[in-house]
């Protein structure tokens, strides 16, 4: 897992009465970066509950799949969770121009 993943003590589940709260307005918007992943046909929790929490976050990324309440494997829907992860959790690239130091030009964009 990278490094500046958030850990998993940190990704907890939501309350109801927290989902009221937010949808009242008397929470602020979560500022973290966030992919909200939405069944078209989960019966479990239908697709609209989950838009309804979409303004309890800032900028969310949301992606629907045409399946139910399970993560998507489909190509298509692998590609963009892993684009997401990939753009959210990589790490920083240092640009400089001290010598002593390699910028991102001098290895293959920042990955080796």
């Amino acid at each position: 897992m990278p490094s500046n993943f958030p850990p998993p003590e940190s990704l907890s589940t939501i309350r109801q009465e927290d989902i009221g709260n937010v949808i009242e307005g008397t929470l602020s918007p979560l500022n973290i970066k966030s992919m909200h992943i939405m069944g078209k046909k989960d019966r479990l929790i239908p697709i609209e509950s989950s838009k309804a929490l979409l303004s309890s976050y800032v900028n969310p990324v949301v992606h629907e799949h045409d399946g139910g309440h399970h993560v998507p494997m489909r190509a298509a829907d692998v590609r963009a969770m892993m684009t997401f992860i990939d753009e959210s959790f990589s790490p920083e690239i240092e640009v400089t121009t001290d010598d002593s130091k390699k910028n991102c030009s001098d290895h293959g964009g920042g990955r080796e």
